[in-house]
């Protein structure tokens, strides 16, 4: 696969690209400055040329989601021309930017569900709007360990929906302990490494703690996890940093 640019990427970098391509669920475990988010636009700009994807959706923390990801796609020769529309403002204006035409499509991850509590599917009409053709999607999670939680609104708002492709992209995958991955997998395999519940993983690989309060996990049990999910994730280092030269 030829991947053509006005920058340089490292040839690691483009390795990573080229298996989002031929991976369709990928979590990308990256350093802060590894250039995970090129990555990304570089991998979505190859799908849809080659007709895997009709289109991308972004979910990030807000600020990033805002600018961060259109920001960087003006910046390389091959992803300059994609469209990215941001999901913003009045319920009005999120509509009608959802059904403008575009590529890559973002979105707060503060947007994904509705406000309170309700039963079956608590997505947001602003997601609901951009997964009406989740199968020919793909859901890109940029800092994905902010769905940790499988209580969480956001994670079952995402999870409600079967995605055609999905690649997670975080620095910090277990930043409580390794039972922090298992939301971040199940959206990638609908449990088939880990368990379809938070509960039948906690019984396997954690014992409560003292009194019946909080998971402690069980020795081994980390290397274990990670090894179950080895084949879903990718890892990419920061390039080392460069010299520094004072002048007083």
């Amino acid at each position: 696969m030829e991947i053509a640019m006005d920058r340089e990427l490292t040839d690691e970098q483009k390795e990573i690209i080229c298996a989002c391509v031929m991976r369709p669920y990928l979590a990308i475990w990256a350093d802060m400055g590894a250039g995970k988010t090129a990555i990304t636009l570089h991998a979505i700009a190859e799908l849809l040329r080659l007709g895997f994807i009709r289109r991308a959706v972004v979910v990030a923390p807000r600020a990033v989601a805002d600018s961060t990801w259109a920001q960087e796609s003006a910046l390389w020769d091959d992803t300059k021309d994609l469209r990215v529309v941001v999901l913003r403002g009045t319920p009005s204006k999120r509509k009608a930017q959802a059904a403008t035409p575009a590529e890559i499509y973002c979105i707060g991850r503060d947007g994904l569900a509705e406000k309170g509590e309700h039963r079956g599917c608590i997505a947001s009409a602003d997601l609901k709007a951009l997964a009406a053709d989740a199968v020919n999607t793909l859901l890109v999670v940029d800092e994905a360990s902010s769905i940790k939680n499988p209580r969480s609104s956001r994670f079952r708002a995402l999870a409600y929906f079967k995605w055609g492709r999905v690649i997670e992209l975080t620095g910090t995958p277990t930043p409580q302990g390794v039972a922090d991955v298992w939301s971040q997998a199940y959206l990638l395999d609908r449990g088939e490494a880990l368990g379809k519940n938070i509960t039948a993983f906690r019984r396997r690989y954690m014992t409560q703690g003292f009194g019946g309060f909080g998971w402690n996990e069980r020795p081994g049990a980390a290397e274990e996890v990670l090894g179950r999910i080895r084949h879903l994730v990718l890892r990419l280092e920061a390039p080392p940093p460069c010299d520094v030269v004072y002048e007083d």
